[in-house]
């Protein structure tokens, strides 16, 4: 059992990491709207914006990390908080 127990200690550490992680996401695409007229259809000014860029390429990594995750858990048949 000392095992379950390293591995809830690193989920948690790894769930405030990703919670700083979506916090800092969603603050730098404030940033970016905030720079950005919103309201116009020229997405080129969004595509252009380095923030916008580099923001959202680190959160569609941090998806597959999120599954890489997910999957070592079931591997380890580990039930999740909700099931």
């Amino acid at each position: 059992m000392v095992f379950f127990d390293r591995w809830k200690n690193i989920m948690f550490a790894y769930n405030i990491v990703l919670s700083v992680f979506s916090l800092g996401c969603f603050l730098a695409m404030m940033v970016v709207l905030q720079r950005k007229q919103v309201l116009t259809n020229d997405c080129d000014s969004l595509f252009n914006d380095s923030l916008f860029n580099w923001t959202v390429w680190l959160f569609y990594m941090s998806k597959y990390v999120e599954y890489a995750v997910s999957h070592a858990s079931f591997l380890r048949c580990i039930t999740s908080a909700f099931g």
